[in-house]
């Protein structure tokens, strides 16, 4: 049984580096992303790519909790794991900013709601700290108030902006609701909406 768990994590890390290997050749060829965005000109194209990104992005993450868990925090395999994790999101995150430039945020109406959250998902999980928090603030505002992201969400997304920004959170006494929560963050951010 130990042999076929070592065999199924190598497996497994193998499929990882394959995916990571599949993710730098497109990262090393820029035009690449550009023209397979380009191709996206139905919805049902736009959904299946940003689902694609969507599943990429939580697959090397929940893999890399099974790689962690085996082999420890500090293992040289946890190690290699989380240099993929910031690889994909270097990539993603490329694939996400071409196609918001091309598209705009994708409707939760048409698009479903794995896509609409994976701009979402790739700004969050973005290594840039702020800049593509801030960057994107207006297109994720837009879908915040569109309802193609929910309240939580964008609240989730101002709260990590917040802490990044200034090594705080957000301490709220008392009940409070979504849009307090979310008017409070944009008020310490000194985010101003037009």
């Amino acid at each position: 049984m130990i042999g076929l768990n070592r065999a199924v994590l190598a497996l497994l890390i193998l499929f990882l580096f394959g995916c990571l290997n599949k993710e730098n050749q497109q990262k090393e060829k820029p035009t690449d992303i550009s023209s397979e965005i380009d191709k996206l000109k139905t919805t049902e194209l736009q959904k299946k790519y940003l689902e694609g990104i969507y599943a990429l992005d939580q697959k090397v993450r929940t893999d890399g909790i099974v790689i962690e868990t085996k082999f420890g925090y500090d293992s040289k395999e946890s190690r290699k794991v989380e240099e993929m994790i910031l690889e994909v999101d270097e990539v993603n995150l490329i694939k996400i900013t071409t196609y918001l430039e091309r598209y705009g945020h994708p409707k939760i109406d048409s698009h479903g709601e794995l896509a609409s959250l994976a701009p979402w998902l790739v700004i969050h999980h973005s290594s840039s700290q702020f800049e593509a928090r801030r960057k994107f603030f207006n297109v994720l505002y837009k879908a915040y108030l569109d309802k193609d992201i929910e309240g939580s969400t964008f609240a989730f997304y101002l709260n990590r902006m917040y802490n990044l920004e200034s090594g705080k959170r957000l301490d709220i006494s008392g009940p409070f609701t979504e849009q307090m929560e979310i008017d409070t963050l944009l008020k310490l951010l000194e985010i101003t909406i037009d």
